[in-house]
């Protein structure tokens, strides 16, 4: 026969997991969005490319990458913002290029 204090401990479990997987949720939830909308400098984005700034750029001119100007289009040296979801993507679309036999 159960105790009163298997039963508390029997409830506290059952409360316990139940909290955990919805905290659980609610945190990767948050984490989801914040990855989405989190951005890297032009120097940041290249190094995660793992290609030079300038061939970054040239992406970004021949609008084959998206990115965020953060300066004035009258600008000499253009200052971007680039998601890294956008750089997840590109890259992911370079990775089924490959497997098909394109070049990048």
């Amino acid at each position: 026969m159960a105790t009163t204090g298997d039963l508390i401990a029997a409830l506290k479990q059952e409360v316990y997991t139940e909290l955990l997987g919805k905290i659980e949720g609610e945190v990767e939830r948050l984490y989801k969005k914040r990855i989405e909308c989190a951005t890297l400098s032009s120097t940041e984005a290249a190094s995660y490319l793992g290609v030079c700034k300038e061939f970054l750029y040239t992406m970004v001119r021949e609008e084959q990458i998206k990115a965020i100007r953060m300066s004035s289009s009258k600008a000499k040296r253009p200052n971007y913002r680039f998601r890294l979801s956008t750089l997840d993507k590109w890259m992911e679309e370079q990775e089924g290029r490959y497997e098909k036999g394109e070049s990048a």
